[in-house]
């Protein structure tokens, strides 16, 4: 007997490690959707914490995936390798490093650390399989398909855990993520392959239209006139890259379900503008792309450092700015491209600009397949409709970690592993590892400060004090709780007798030695150190008056225009007896109370 010739059935690469799966999914759709009204920072805090864990749940995965399973290098490796380092070089000379490292407060995005996360999450996407790139995609759309669904509830009004009042005005639905802005800009982004799953995707076309239906309701109700545009020319862009655009039939009432539908969004939209108070919001835009220029101008190199955009505002902030929105800050340039000049100077936007370039050329090369051709032009649609929002607003650190995703499973493997792109592979791990420690510790130390918040407002005065220490002590760094702790004590202080009040006024006082040690050249520091010595001046320490001057002076050189700063120099000046700086700063304080007070409404 002879043997048989037939070849024998070619082997299937092996499957990537579930865990990869199983943290590219929990990102996609859990991220977005973390909100607790624990933590101070309700809206931001809890989603780094979930990307944090997915984040080390797809390193696990790409650190156990059998070898073979995974491609050793992806299209976007080299310029996403570019980015973090202009940002890395950005935070080492920033003006206030520590910022740059972990992220403005609050809003958690577009630190270095945050930068590092997005990487490894492309980074996981684009190795993954597409078996696991499928199931994430799955988790994105039901992820926005759910907070499209709150967003509704919300916008008729049957929001279980907000009152009407909380939302901005007009009733614009945040959903979870906390602002209309931030809510249109993610739903942008999922829209395009919300409509390629009702279309094309086999036996899940009822699912992609059940996404789709929510999404595109809840973009309606984010009354987002910038999301609402980006998010139709991101249709137009899958309908015209996918070739639908000449395949479509329209019959007439298809035709006329299209018509009513745009008429509604147009009534609704037009109603819920004119119910806004942000007249003048060009004018106030205009202003904040200037201040950009002006600081680009003035670091034309690095930048101001990444993610330092409030520390150039606060010193850059003009007077049609503060006509139109009183003393706000602005910690973006709410453009993407010149908060890149801002922060990151020609060297950060530079590579920024190569990322962008390369992620157009590998939409071209995914397009060319034509086998998945109408899902790489939803996913294509999709990161277009994202950018074309950061053209004129800011986005969520959501948005941009959903985008990391979708440009992951939109990149195809590249042809060999140069050895400088190993340290994508070698990072992940650790860094995974690390950022849920630490995020793990600021939501721990947030809880306090939202517990000292609350305890000040009900007049529990111990139990503030015990809470804002320990929020202090746990977060030793952080301004904004130091800030709020010194303003909670110095308005205890002059009615406290006289043994509590020097007590509470040394407690003051070493809130800013701390401040200063963390951030040198950070005027918020010295803002609170001077604070903290004019108040023991104040309660009889008159020696420590001279030090108090010479820190809110060098306070007002990052912030000149800072109206509790100038009352607080004005108030070291009366006390010192200097009656021409008094004077000075009456003047100044006067004119902007009436900047402010001119504001449109």
């Amino acid at each position: 007997m002879s043997r048989s010739t037939r070849p024998s059935p070619r082997a299937e690469p092996p499957a990537p490690h579930a865990l990869l799966t199983a943290g590219l999914a929990l990102a996609a759709a859990a991220a977005p959707l973390a909100w607790t009204r624990l933590v101070w920072s309700e809206y931001s805090l809890p989603k780094l914490v979930v990307l944090c864990v997915a984040a080390l749940l797809a390193a696990l995965g790409l650190a156990l995936s059998a070898e073979g399973s995974l491609p050793s290098a992806a299209e976007l490796d080299a310029p996403v390798l570019a980015v973090l380092g202009a940002a890395a070089l950005a935070t080492l000379f920033s003006s206030d490093p520590r910022q740059s490292l972990a992220g403005h407060e609050d809003g958690w995005t577009f630190g270095l650390w945050q930068l590092a996360l997005y990487a490894l999450l492309y980074h996981a996407a684009a190795r993954a399989g597409e078996r696991a790139k499928k199931t994430m995609l799955k988790a994105g759309l039901a992820g926005a398909a759910a907070a499209s669904a709150y967003a509704v509830l919300q916008a008729l009004g049957l929001d279980p855990f907000l009152a009407a009042s909380d939302l901005p005005t007009g009733g614009r639905a945040v959903s979870t993520l906390g602002s209309p802005v931030y809510l249109g800009a993610y739903l942008a982004l999922w829209l395009p392959l919300a409509l390629h799953w009702s279309w094309d995707e086999p036996g899940e076309k009822h699912f992609g239209r059940a996404a789709l239906s929510l999404i595109a309701a809840g973009l309606a109700a984010t009354v987002t006139r910038a999301a609402w545009g980006a998010a139709l020319l991101g249709v137009a862009a899958y309908a015209a890259l996918s070739g639908k655009l000449g395949t479509l039939r329209w019959s007439a009432k298809r035709a006329g379900a299209a018509a009513a539908l745009s008429l509604i969004l147009v009534v609704a939209g037009s109603f819920a503008l004119a119910r806004r108070r942000h007249l003048g919001e060009e004018t106030v835009r205009l202003s904040i792309w200037r201040t950009a220029a002006a600081a680009f101008a003035e670091h034309p190199v690095l930048g101001e450092g990444l993610d330092g955009f409030e520390s150039a505002f606060r010193r850059h902030r003009r007077d049609d700015y503060i006509r139109a929105r009183g003393m706000e800050f602005q910690a973006h340039a709410h453009n993407d491209l010149l908060q890149a000049l801002a922060t990151t100077g020609a060297v950060g936007t530079a590579a920024y600009a190569w990322l962008l370039c390369a992620l157009a050329l590998a939409a071209k090369r995914a397009l060319d397949d034509e086998a998945g051709r109408a899902r790489a032009a939803a996913l294509a649609a999709g990161l277009l409709a994202l950018w074309l929002t950061m053209e004129a607003n800011i986005v969520s650190l959501s948005a941009l970690a959903c985008a990391a995703l979708v440009a992951g499973a939109l990149s195809r493997p590249a042809s060999g592993a140069p050895a400088r792109l190993a340290i994508l592979r070698t990072a992940a791990l650790p860094l995974a590892a690390v950022s849920v420690f630490f995020a793990l510790r600021m939501t721990a130390a947030d809880r306090d400060f939202r517990l000292a918040r609350q305890a000040a407002l009900e007049h529990r005065l111990q139990d503030a004090v015990s809470r804002f220490k320990e929020a202090t002590a746990a977060e030793r760094c952080s301004l904004s709780y130091r800030e709020a702790f010194i303003n909670y004590l110095g308005s205890l202080a002059p009615t406290a007798p006289g043994a509590a009040r020097r007590g509470v006024v040394d407690m003051a006082a070493s809130l800013g030695r701390d401040a200063v040690d963390c951030h040198p050249r950070t005027g918020l520091a010295y803002t609170i150190r001077g604070y903290g010595a004019l108040l023991q001046a104040a309660a009889g320490d008159l020696s420590k008056l001279p030090a108090a001057r010479a820190d809110l002076d060098r306070a007002a050189e990052s912030d000149p225009s800072l109206l509790s700063l100038l009352r607080l120099r004005l108030g070291a000046a009366k006390l010192a007896g200097d009656a021409e700086a008094a004077a000075r700063l009456q003047s100044r304080l006067s004119e902007l109370e009436a900047l402010a007070q001119s504001r449109r409404g």
